[in-house]
Order: structure tokens, then C-alpha cells, then sequence
């Protein structure tokens, strides 16, 4: 299970879709023009082979998909000013900080729902990056000092999607079936605990921003902005229709047979997943399948088996049921399977 772990904290891209405020990690993800060339740290924080992914996953946005993003856009640049400071900060402790270290409360309002606007933006991502440093550097600078600037921000979220979806693939394994939105709070919390971050909840703390109401102000920015989670699922759909297989365990399948299923994810390494899938067969009559996601079948026939994590679908395979073979045409081609295999064997030595 450590195994597992390590290898599903490098899947950072579901996370995306994971979270709601932190929609999608995609949005990190420049032009594919860019990407050629050598990323400048600020803009990513990242190693090529995320960027990489990022771009494709975009690509594979579907044209429905591309349209919810805008939608979502749209919705949050037709906030007021009035409406982030009162629905989604609601804290006039922290306008009146901000205001000691110089930022004014307009200052403050828009470096959030900038920040939130690079996460729903899916087109001229290296243009609006470029844009959102220009014009909140010096904010953050008077915020937090020279400790915490933007590429520590980016770093910050992309940390927090690490850890998501290492908590997620985690909460499969062990199938304790935690709330989705629990698993994103915590994942914030934890980050901002530990290691480096520290500082940075120490200089939030400053602000009187203490760590449950960061959580709190995400929980009530991603019921606002995104209520139905239109926009994570299309990240999330993209990614697992590039990322996420299923599979059978090879062999012929007959009546009364079990096999294994397994949910095979390629990026960025390789790794199956087994427990913690819900598994459905459109034909029980020709085959079920268990919470371990093994296939026992029953008659002949076809059948679709859908996987899902969390309720959502990443994956169909279709199932054939074949009839069995009478024991003395069994044992024949049981024969010549073996006659074949020695006449190969016979030739690769010659």
C-alpha cells in the first residue's frame, strides 16, 4: 500500500478535479507553443512532463466541456466587489490587516478572484498568467513579504493537489467512502500544517486568516461559483479518457469461471487499482462482479461492466461469456496448444 502511495501522489491532474475552488491543475497548463519552450518557473513550477499532460488533457476537453469552463468563467467575472468581500471572505478582520500592510480592500478582492479566474480559463492560459503577475506581484509582496510570492503560490496548489489525490486514491484502497469535498479540506489543512507552508499559514494567521477559514472560504467559493461541479467533471472526464483503463485477466471465459478486473491509470507512472471501485454489470444473468472486482461468470452471453470511483464513471469494458467446450474438444486443442508451442520453441532454437 506505501507502494501505491508514493506512485498516486504524482497523479496530480484529477485532483484538479478534485477540488472546486481548486478545479483543475490544467489551468497551469500553457499553450502548446509554449510548452516547446523551457517553462519559466514562475508560470509553472512544475517538471515538463506535467505540462505536457496538462496541454493534452486540455486538448481533450470536449467542445461541451470547453463551453461549462466559460460559463463558470463568466459567472465569476459578473461577481461585484461587494459580493467576494461579503459572500466569500466575510471577514472584515482581515480587510482592516490587509489594510495596515498597504493593500486596500479592492486590492485584496481582485488578487482572489484572479487566482480563482486562472483555474476556469481554457484558452490563452500563458497570456492570463503572464497578466495575473504583472498585476498582483507587488499585492502579494505587501501580504506576505519576500517570503511567499507568486511561484510559491502556484507551488502551494499544486502541493494541494498532490496531496488530494494521493488522499484519494488512498481513501479507494482502504474504501472508506470519505466525502470528496472532506478529502479536498483536508489535503488543504495538511499542507498548511507541515513543511514549508508553515510560514505561509503563519503570515495568513497575521491577517487573521486562520487555516478552517481558508477551508471556509473555499467551501463557500465552490458553492457559489460551481454548485453542480460542471467544470471539475469535465477536467475529470478528460483525464480519465486519456489516463484511465480497464482490464480483464487474460484467458478464456466460461460459465462458473472468476477473473480479475482492474482499473489501470498510465499517468504519470503505471499503477491498478482494485479495491475501493464500485463495479456494475449491465447483464447479471451472464456475469457479476464483486467489491474486490472479480468477475464471476454464469452463462453464456455479453455483458458491460462499468467502474466507478466516488460515483463517477472511469470506465466500460465490454464482457463475452463463451459457451464450454466438451471435454474431448478441450483436450484436443489442449494438445495441440502444447504441439504448437514445441514446434515454436523448436524453430526459435534453429
Amino acid at each position: 500500500m506505501k507502494k501505491e502511495r508514493k506512485f498516486t501522489r504524482k497523479l496530480l491532474l484529477p485532483v484538479l478535479a478534485a477540488s472546486v475552488a481548486l478545479p483543475s491543475v490544467a489551468a497551469f497548463a500553457p499553450q502548446v507553443s509554449y510548452a516547446k519552450e523551457k517553462a519559466d518557473d514562475f508560470v509553472m513550477g512544475m517538471k515538463a512532463d506535467y505540462i505536457e499532460e496538462f496541454i493534452q488533457v486540455l486538448k481533450g476537453l470536449t467542445p461541451e466541456g470547453k463551453a461549462q469552463l466559460r460559463q463558470v468563467r463568466d459567472s465569476i467575472q459578473e461577481k461585484s466587489l461587494i459580493w467576494w468581500r461579503d459572500t466569500v471572505i466575510q471577514n472584515p478582520q482581515f480587510i482592516e490587516a490587509a489594510k495596515q500592510k498597504g493593500v486596500t480592500v479592492e486590492e485584496a478582492t481582485f488578487l482572489l478572484r484572479d487566482f480563482t479566474l486562472l483555474f476556469y480559463t481554457p484558452d490563452n492560459l500563458q497570456e492570463n498568467l503572464l497578466s495575473f503577475k504583472q498585476k498582483h506581484s507587488a499585492t502579494l509582496q505587501k501580504l506576505f513579504g519576500n517570503e511567499f510570492g507568486i511561484k510559491d503560490l502556484l507551488d502551494f496548489v499544486k502541493d494541494i493537489s498532490k496531496q488530494i489525490i494521493a488522499d484519494l486514491m488512498m481513501d479507494h484502497m482502504v474504501d472508506t467512502n470519505k466525502p470528496l469535498d472532506d478529502i479536498v479540506d483536508d489535503a488543504v489543512k495538511r499542507t498548511l500544517e507541515h513543511g514549508k507552508y508553515k510560514k505561509f499559514a503563519n503570515k495568513l494567521a497575521e491577517l487573521t486568516l486562520s487555516i478552517d477559514e481558508v477551508i471556509q472560504m473555499r467551501k463557500r467559493l465552490a458553492a457559489e461559483i460551481d454548485p453542480n461541479n460542471v467544470a471539475r467533471n469535465a477536467f475529470l472526464q478528460a483525464f480519465i479518457r486519456k489516463n484511465v483503463t480497464l482490464s480483464i485477466q487474460p484467458g478464456r471465459l466460461v460459465p462458473g469461471k472468476t477473473k480479475q478486473l482492474t482499473v489501470n491509470v498510465s499517468f504519470p507512472r503505471k499503477i491498478s487499482i482494485r479495491s475501493g471501485v464500485t463495479w456494475e454489470s449491465s447483464n447479471p444473468e451472464v456475469a457479476t462482479v464483486n467489491r474486490k472486482g472479480e468477475l464471476t461468470a454464469h452463462k453464456p452471453g455479453t455483458t458491460t461492466i462499468t467502474a466507478k470511483l466516488k460515483s463517477i464513471d472511469v470506465g466500460k469494458l465490454d464482457v463475452t461469456v463463451e459457451p464450454k467446450k466438451d471435454k474431448d474438444k478441450e483436450e484436443k486443442d489442449k494438445n495441440k496448444e502444447e504441439k504448437d508451442k514445441k514446434n515454436n520453441d523448436k524453430k526459435d532454437r534453429n
